[in-house]
This record gives C-alpha cells, sequence and structure tokens, in this order.
C-alpha cells in the first residue's frame, strides 16, 4: 500500500475511512426495525424446522454407521466361513485320506 500511495509506513496506525468519520457515519446507524423482528409463529415455525432437519441428519448418520458396522461383520462372518471351511477340508484331508 505504500508503494501505491507513495508514503512511508507509520506504526501504530491503521489506515480506514479517516479521523473525521465515525463509527455511525462508517457502518450506519443500528436500527432494529419492525420489518426486521421476526414473529413468534414464525419463529415457532424456524424452529419445527431446524429440529426436523437436525433429526433427519442424525437418522442419516446413524443409519450409514449401521451400514458400515453391517458390511463390516457380514465381511467378518464370511472370513469365519472360509475359515471354518479350511480347517474342515485340512480335517477331512489329514483324518480321511
Amino acid at each position: 500500500m505504500t508503494e501505491a500511495i507513495g508514503t512511508e509506513e507509520r506504526s501504530g496506525r491503521v489506515r480506514t475511512a479517516g479521523w473525521y468519520m465515525g463509527f455511525k457515519e462508517y457502518y450506519g446507524k443500528f436500527t432494529t426495525s419492525t420489518s426486521q423482528r421476526i414473529s413468534m409463529d414464525d419463529l415457532v415455525a424456524l424452529s419445527k424446522h431446524m429440529e426436523q432437519n437436525m433429526k433427519n441428519k442424525i437418522r442419516e448418520k446413524v443409519e450409514n454407521e449401521l451400514e458400515n458396522k453391517l458390511k463390516e461383520m457380514e465381511k467378518f462372518q464370511r472370513e469365519i466361513e472360509m475359515n471354518f471351511s479350511q480347517q474342515l477340508t485340512w480335517i477331512k484331508e489329514v483324518y480321511f485320506h
């Protein structure tokens, strides 16, 4: 910035709109007009919508986790069945041939 405006940097200062402009002039006056207020019915509706949205997200997360656990269990069961089958084959070969 100092190169662009051709001045040296002064420590401890922040460039803003200038010393002549106050907070209200720069940012505007804070107001809460009636058009910005929310009715109790709208607040209740918004709350219910947020609650339903949260329930849906929780349900989706739980369903995904359960599905992943089920897949892990099915994989583990297949591994056990393969291991059992291999052991059974080994026993047949050792004792019955």
